[in-house]
């Protein structure tokens, strides 16, 4: 049942009314705070034949939410394109889940196998220790407590969060699981070890933003591996707001000890990584730019 639920969720059923369709092309798949909302909203923008339901789509940070997937809300998905050509032959059909590499499992695997066997997932990486305290500052400002040192100090006690079909679901505003997020070797074995590499596109978070014309390029490259056409000039698009803090104030800028705590927790697993996709040289500029030690390869 959880199979046949999963599959008419994705844009599988023809009873979603006039301009429906049956495929779902591609999914912004992660990382949370890797650009996936600038990203969306830019090819919602700027790429004519590419339709994005209308903002993030969360139903699959909770696995066995199963509310997500039917009635209404299956329905909304269905229905929220916007900005874009849907009588072209060329037309990609896509959706924003900035959790998904977290929360996939071998169930989604299984549904997605079987409903769109040729689905393909872009895929965003930030260096793990700033994409946590991107996280922090995003949540401290809807209320979270505490500071960085005291989230990441209780959430690599607790430890990572059982991947059970039941309890597992990387809530968004998950606490327990902020540290966690940034493990990426072991999500891409896990999507790897489910789907071919050919359908999967990493992209470097920090090469979108190094500028305009990084930006132009990733996200080009994003069209070419999903078959749209390219976009000329990508314009500015709206994206959060910066969570509002002072230099003075305590939090607002990063605690270089507590950087070094996780990134002697992340070696191992940036190692890997570069072992998959390449040593991601932004990244090794930024740990030698802050007294951190390289990635030792």
């Amino acid at each position: 049942m959880f199979f046949f639920v999963l599959g008419i969720l994705f844009f599988g059923s023809s009873q979603a009314g006039s301009g429906a369709h049956s495929t779902l092309d591609f999914i912004i798949a992660g990382t949370q705070k890797g650009g996936t909302t600038a990203l969306g909203n830019s090819l919602r923008k700027d790429a004519t034949e590419v339709c994005l339901t209308h903002g993030e789509y969360h139903g699959l940070d909770f696995v066995n939410a199963k509310k997500h997937f039917v009635g209404s809300s299956k329905r909304r998905i269905l229905n929220s394109e916007t900005s874009c050509n849907k009588t072209s032959p060329r037309v990609r059909y896509g959706i924003e889940s900035p959790l998904f590499m977290f929360t996939f499992t071998d169930a989604q695997a299984t549904a997605l196998k079987r409903n769109f066997p040729g689905i393909k997932l872009i895929i965003l990486l930030r260096e793990p220790i700033q994409r946590a305290f991107s996280q922090y500052k995003m949540e401290k400002a809807r209320g979270w407590k505490g500071t960085f040192a005291e989230v990441v100090q209780a959430s690599i006690a607790a430890g990572p969060e059982p991947r059970t079909r039941k309890k597992f679901y990387g809530s968004y505003g998950h606490k327990g699981s902020i540290v966690w997020r940034g493990f990426y070797a072991e999500q891409l074995d896990r999507i790897y070890s489910n789907i071919d590499k050919g359908r999967i596109h990493i992209a470097i978070s920090e090469r979108v933003f190094s500028g305009p014309a990084g930006r132009h390029q990733v996200y080009n490259e994003v069209l070419d591996f999903i078959g749209a056409p390219h976009v000329e000039e990508f314009g500015n698009v709206f994206t959060r707001p910066a969570a509002k803090c002072k230099s003075a104030e305590p939090g607002c800028n990063l605690d270089l000890g507590v950087a070094q705590v996780l990134r002697d927790l992340y070696a191992n697993d940036t190692r890997a990584l570069y072992q998959r996709v390449g040593v991601i040289q932004e990244w090794e500029d930024w740990y030698k730019a802050n007294g951190l030690p390289p990635t030792q390869v």
